[in-house]
């Protein structure tokens, strides 16, 4: 196992409790997400997160049949 493929889904899970905790924190009105800095963490998240749903996409091989149960069922 690599050290990629090993510490590749803590991080993910990181980032996306760290993205809605910041949501949370926005609605409770702890801070202002739509400012510096937390404008552009939220920003990267969101970037890394596209990312990584376009790379798998890509890399999958039975498109077809993933689109078809996805956006028609």
């Amino acid at each position: 196992m690599t050290v990629l493929k090993k510490y590749y889904d803590p991080v993910i899970i990181i980032l996306a409790l760290f993205s809605v905790s910041m949501v949370v924190m926005d609605s409770l009105a702890v801070f202002d997400i739509g400012v510096s800095p937390f404008l552009e963490i939220d920003r990267l998240i969101l970037l890394l997160f596209a990312c990584d749903f376009f790379s798998r996409l890509l890399e999958l091989e039975e498109k077809a049949v993933i689109s078809e149960r996805t956006f028609w069922t």
